[in-house]
């Protein structure tokens, strides 16, 4: 190409933009943003964060994890963090996210991390208003060491705390007395105690409405019906739940990591793993 022909192609070039340029020019830098949300679920090394009415996946900053050195998990359910959010989503092309801040907790309930050291927690939630131990009357049988557990470690904490008897319709004759002298018992120490059962109905518009405007957890050994609980306040989360063992009368294992669920009437409840 001679030299005036290139000085006609350069002409051309800046007073058409359509005419191509040249391959290897970089790429124009792809769109950041930050946004604040609630972590709703951390089912691995990923998080499930809602921002707004989207929720979205993202990965957490490694400097996170050397930070929390008395944590098995950095963040947990509840957690309110900011995200640096990469691209604009679509089906083919998901957000590239990444949180890169943790706010301040007002809270967390923790216990102690299974096979660690003598310190090392895990935080099972964050930042909740209000937790209930969920336990039930009978299969299994109401436990009132993970009572006791559950509101020494409420106490220490700073979180309200309640209990929830739940299947309340396999309260018998044979078992009443002591039932009733449990709620009496925690009552007197200044606790409220409710009586539920999805079967009936019992108790679940009582639950529901004290619920409103809250960030709840409900916590209990497996088998309890936590899950059920939550179908009943709301049906539209349709949780997946098992029924107790008939060989051990013991829960099965369904929920495996803490999931925080808005609720119609305002406000969030988390279940927890048993």
């Amino acid at each position: 190409m001679s030299i005036e022909q290139k000085k006609e192609q350069h002409q051309a070039s800046r007073k058409d933009p359509a005419v191509a340029s040249d391959s290897s020019s970089p790429a124009a830098p792809t769109e950041e943003r930050l946004e604040k949300g609630i972590v709703i679920r951390s089912p691995g090394s990923w998080y499930d964060v809602q921002i707004g009415s989207e929720i979205i996946r993202a990965q957490v900053r490694g400097r996170f994890r050397l930070k929390e050195r008395l944590a098995t998990n950095p963040i947990a359910v509840g957690d309110h963090v900011t995200v640096r959010i990469q691209g604009e989503r679509d089906e083919s092309h998901p957000h590239l996210a990444l949180i890169v801040d943790i706010h301040e907790r007002q809270n967390k309930l923790t216990r102690r991390a299974a096979g660690r050291r003598p310190g090392i927690e895990h935080v099972i939630v964050a930042n909740v208003d209000f937790a209930w131990a969920v336990q039930s009357i009978l299969l299994p049988k109401l436990n009132a060491g993970f009572i006791d557990r559950f509101l020494v470690m409420s106490e220490y904490h700073g979180i309200r705390a309640g209990l929830i008897f739940n299947k309340a319709d396999l309260l018998s004759e044979s078992i009443r007395d002591a039932v009733e002298s449990y709620r009496e018992l925690y009552r007197s120490l200044g606790y409220t105690v409710l009586f539920t059962s999805t079967k009936t109905g019992r108790g679940i518009e009582e639950l529901r409405e004290v619920l409103k405007g809250q960030t709840t957890v409900f916590t209990g050994p497996s088998g309890v019906g936590k899950s059920s609980l939550i179908n009943a306040i709301q049906p539209s989360l349709n949780v997946r739940t098992a029924a107790v063992s008939k060989k051990t009368r013991k829960g099965r294992h369904i929920t495996s990591n803490a999931s925080l669920y808005p609720l119609d009437g305002g406000g969030f409840l988390i279940d927890t793993p048993g």
